[in-house]
């Protein structure tokens, strides 16, 4: 990567693949690029200079087109490259769902329901060897002198805490989440010493919109973290942090996965149907055409799990298993803690689907009815649901259901982390 820095400008050079090999992208540093760092330097105030002049394209480039008026997308800062900067750190996609936590570094997905429980009481019967060999079912940590279970294994203890909160900022309880990927992560990699992670963490469209909140909340994730995992005391160290609005990183990934051939003059609108909220952006990188995105809490995957577990609670069912609903929603059977199934009524579910697709397809068409979208594609696993009923519209029917819908935005995460630079002091 090269850099050429100016007062309002930064010339990004990224390594790319084929597809994408060999351009040059001028982007505007945006206000809302949200890029934290874990030391921050007083520095003083140097008066601006004029925006250095652009340096002729060789042969092999093609000029950037000049950026539409819409503000750009974030982008990460750029840094002068300096010889005592460290490079020994893992880059990581974060992705904190509010159904399931992701996190990626190029080579191993690990995932773990986003389910927070109250303390453990255990006494270890067995080798360590056999809970290593099950580490996704047993996840706890101790942090700050407080003891949390996590994912499936919350599932097992008499309290449970729901994580479902828009805002991934608020509360220690999402702090317990980022430390419990990072960990699992850690330990599944076998990393030695105090492993370094670069972070790039998606972020609801609303919440990216707010710079100064995530500057001030990100702070407190960065630096050293000491804690215990699993009953093992375990240290890493947080170096950086930056965020993109989560249907963002799914552009990133399509490319690399070849679905979406890269072209900076083509739109391309991106539908992330998920938990909480229905996100949508329109991208034409290296911008985000801010102006064409929104979200809606009227369609989420929480409305079907609302309407199972009323049903549920008529059947006299005593305790709900969150996980169980989740998967019956595609099944259409729940099984509870006894092993007992229950057929969830077809209608109770298909009725529902039918109005959310409804609202995401009016909403969506009137936010972009002044653009043209070159391509459209919708990602997550509440999206793949939807998929069949969205394309009946005619707006949508030449919407692209990503590869692997689930997993795209976390994966489009650590793409945008290794193009992200490891800046000064780290």
């Amino acid at each position: 990567m090269t850099t050429e820095n100016a007062p309002q400008m930064v010339r990004l050079t990224y390594v790319l693949p084929a597809k994408m090999r060999g351009r040059v992208f001028t982007v505007r540093r945006p206000a809302s690029a949200a890029v934290i760092e874990a030391q921050v330097m007083a520095e003083a105030p140097v008066p601006a200079a004029p925006p250095a002049p652009r340096p002729a394209p060789v042969a092999e480039e093609r000029p950037a087109p000049p950026p539409p008026p819409q503000a750009a997308a974030p982008a990460p800062r750029a840094s002068a490259p300096r010889a005592s900067v460290r490079t020994d750190v893992t880059n990581v996609g974060l992705d904190l769902g509010r159904s399931e936590t992701r996190v990626y570094d190029g080579e191993n997905l690990y995932t773990f329901p986003t389910m927070v429980g109250g303390p453990v009481a255990t006494i270890r019967r067995g080798s360590a060897q056999l809970l290593d060999e099950n580490l996704e079912q047993n996840l706890h940590i101790k942090l700050d002198g407080h003891e949390y279970s996590l994912g499936r294994y919350a599932m097992e203890q008499p309290f449970l805490f729901p994580v479902n909160e828009e805002n991934i900022f608020q509360g220690e309880l999402n702090k317990a989440l980022v430390l419990t990927a990072l960990g699992l992560l850690t330990r599944r990699s076998g990393q030695a010493g105090i492993p370094r992670y670069k972070v790039c963490l998606g972020l609801p469209v609303y919440l990216s919109r707010r710079p100064d909140y995530i500057d001030g909340a990100l702070r407190e994730w960065l630096g050293r973290h000491e804690f215990t995992f699993c009953g093992e005391p375990m240290a890493f160290d947080i170096v950086q942090i930056d965020t993109i609005p989560q249907p963002v990183g799914a552009v990133y990934a399509a490319i690399l996965a070849g679905q979406v051939d890269y072209n900076p003059d083509e739109s391309i609108g991106v539908i992330d149907p998920g938990h909480l909220t229905t996100d949508w952006v329109v991208v034409r990188l290296p911008n985000e055409l801010t102006q064409y995105s929104g979200h809606t809490t009227a369609v989420a995957g929480y409305r079907l799990y609302e309407a199972v577990s009323s049903y549920l609670s008529e059947q006299m069912v005593p305790r709900i298993n969150p996980m169980a609903v989740q998967e019956s929603l595609i099944s259409g059977v729940y099984k509870d803690n006894q092993g007992e199934s229950i057929t969830i009524p077809e209608p109770l579910i298909e009725n529902l689907k039918e109005i959310m697709a409804q609202q995401i397809a009016l909403t969506v068409k009137q936010s972009w009815r002044d653009l043209r979208i070159h391509r459209m594609l919708l990602v997550g696993g509440f999206g793949r649901i939807l998929y069949p009923l969205l394309t009946k519209y005619p707006y949508f029917r030449d919407l692209q259901l990503a590869q692997d819908p689930r997993y795209f935005n976390v994966k489009g995460f650590f793409e945008y982390a290794i193009a992200s630079p490891l800046r000064d002091g780290h």
